[in-house]
């Protein structure tokens, strides 16, 4: 198994949430999913953060040695995270193999407040 990257982010609650990476990996035919809980074991992902590519919040520009790939959230959706929440990012091949690519948690910034 690979051991995802981890990295945390801050989230400006009621502000969008955009972050492009860029891979040594040619995504072609793959799927990109990202979910955020707000406990390691809640069975559900927080509202707005079961993300997935091509159409939902996940894009991809593959490329033959480098490929990124963005991930866009709603200002909307941001709001929902009220507290520390732990995200994964997961790549799967089109056999469907499950890669972990990054895990770690989405801190909301304690001075943000959310733009009704």
């Amino acid at each position: 198994m690979t051991t995802p990257a981890t990295q945390n982010f801050t989230v400006y609650r009621g502000y969008r949430f955009f972050k492009t990476f860029t891979v040594n990996l040619d995504l072609t035919g793959y799927t990109i999913h990202m979910q955020a809980r707000l406990r390691n074991d809640d069975a559900a992902p927080i509202t707005g953060w079961n993300l997935s590519s091509p159409s939902a919040g996940i894009s991809i520009t593959p490329g033959a040695s480098e490929s990124t790939f963005t991930i866009d959230v709603a200002h909307g959706s941001t709001a929902n995270i009220t507290s520390s929440a732990p995200y994964e990012i997961m790549f799967i091949d089109g056999s469907g193999n499950r890669t972990p690519f990054m895990q770690g948690r989405l801190n909301p910034d304690e001075n943000t407040m959310v733009v009704a």
